[in-house]
């Protein structure tokens, strides 16, 4: 829940779900798109839950926005960075 606490709900809890379209994904999720992307894809995914359970509960609700957001971010530039691990012989003095 924290990548929609933090990132979604501040720009978008108070917009009317029915209103929220694909600008209004892509101007919430532009700043941490090519930065931190995998919080950026958790929060497009639990939107998209949230999305799913309006329009199954009978309001109108645009399903595509959500890919159309993801065309106009375009992919992310984002590369990951293997964190080096402690040796076994490390390990006692990491819990000290």
């Amino acid at each position: 829940m924290s990548p929609l606490q933090i990132h979604v709900l501040p720009k978008l809890g108070e917009i009317p779900v029915a209103d929220i379209d694909r600008r209004d994904i892509r101007d919430t999720l532009a700043p941490i798109w090519h930065t931190i992307a995998d919080i950026a894809r958790k929060g497009m995914n639990r939107l998209s839950v949230c999305l799913i359970h309006a329009a199954a509960l009978g309001l109108t609700v645009d399903l595509q926005a959500l890919e159309k957001a993801k065309a106009l971010l375009s992919k992310t530039r984002h590369r990951p960075k293997n964190v080096l691990a402690l040796s076994w012989q490390e390990l006692p003095s990491f819990y000290l």
